[in-house]
């Protein structure tokens, strides 16, 4: 069940957000693996915002994130 927590949550935060990396011709946001996501972003300001927005949507369902 968390896991789908955490597919609706990423739907909702990371997937609306001008955040990631880029590797030569690929572009990575995020990093998941069962209930562990890491978030890339080249710049903190477009981090802490994305991160702000991602803790809120998961409190709505219960979920606490740390950072």
């Amino acid at each position: 069940m968390c896991c789908l927590y955490l597919i609706w949550l990423l739907e909702r935060t990371v997937e609306s957000c001008p955040i990631g990396v880029a590797f030569g011709q690929s572009s990575f946001s995020d990093l998941d693996l069962a209930d562990d996501v890491s978030l890339f972003a080249e710049l903190l300001e477009l981090l802490v915002p994305t991160l702000e927005t991602t803790a809120s949507e998961a409190a709505s369902v219960g979920l606490q994130v740390n950072w």
